[in-house]
């Protein structure tokens, strides 16, 4: 179950490394790291999101009235604990059971500093473990649908099996890497 949109993990991840940061800092990074073009981030959707982390409690804000110079005074936000803590589960929860190429997936990567080195490899052990499961159960699928569907059915079944093991792969050089460390 999914309890934070994209647009809620991209903000939070970013809040919770950049304390204090305004709207416009955010979408000054959102652009830097051109997040809209691979994260489904929409250009209204960060001050929209940031609104309703407010009402979610997972981020405070504040005026900041130190600020000098023209324009309004800026709101400068920042991660509550339960913001914290969500992001963080929501993360490991991504990273355990997300699907190949799920821009979920890609979203929880371009922040995984947030969590601890242990963490990280424990969500990618259990990702193994998933990544297994599921391509057995598409292995057996495939097998059972083999002379009912068409070519294009069959090299359908081979792409997803071969992404699947393609993550496998990847996720057992993620946990090599940190052993390295």
């Amino acid at each position: 179950m999914n309890l934070l949109s994209n647009v809620e993990i991209m903000l939070l991840q970013i809040i919770y490394q950049y304390e204090k940061i305004t709207g416009y800092d955010i979408n000054k990074y959102v652009i830097s790291l051109k997040y809209r073009d691979w994260a489904d981030i929409g250009k209204t959707s960060i001050y929209t999101g940031l609104k309703k982390l407010e009402k979610k409690e997972l981020v405070i804000s504040f005026i900041d009235l130190e600020k000098k110079g023209k324009g309004p005074l800026p709101r400068r936000y920042s991660i509550t604990h339960t913001g914290s803590e969500i992001l963080k589960q929501e993360m490991n929860d991504i990273l355990m059971r997300s699907r190949e190429r799920e821009k979920r997936f890609d979203l929880v990567i371009s922040g995984i500093q947030i969590l601890d080195t242990s963490e990280i490899v424990l969500a990618f052990e259990k990702r193994i473990e998933y990544l297994q499961l599921e391509f057995k159960r598409i292995s057996q699928e495939s097998v059972e649908q083999n002379n009912c569907i068409p070519l294009g059915g069959k090299i359908l079944y081979m792409h997803i099996l071969g992404s699947i093991n393609s993550e496998i792969k990847y996720s057992k050089s993620i946990i090599k890497y940190f052993d390295g460390i």
